[in-house]
Formats: C-alpha cells, structure tokens, sequence
C-alpha cells in the first residue's frame, strides 16, 4: 500500500481527535506530531490506530 505521508494521522490514546503526524523513526518505533505550535515525540505505544489517504 502506498500513502500520501502529508495525509498520515495517529489516533493518539490520550486525544479525541488523530494527530497530524510530522515524521516517523521506524529503529526507534517512534513519531513526531504538533501540539500547538510545539513539536510532541511518543512511541507507537501511543496510537490506537493510523490514518492515511490511499495514492
């Protein structure tokens, strides 16, 4: 499957709406999302599932 990566979002377990994810480390199984205007890091332990539009 490929993804548009500007269209990828988490479902953040601690938030009722996905997040809009910045970036993603695989090695280290974690990504990278706004919160207001400041840069939030967790690790995939932190996502209920992932959002993404089909290309």
């Amino acid at each position: 499957m490929k993804i548009q990566i500007g269209s990828l979002k988490a479902k953040h377990i601690n938030f009722s709406e996905p997040v809009q994810v910045k970036s993603i480390d695989f090695e280290a199984e974690t990504f990278t999302w706004m919160l207001y205007s400041s840069e939030q890091t967790d690790t995939f332990d932190y996502v209920e599932h992932w959002e993404a539009e089909d290309v």
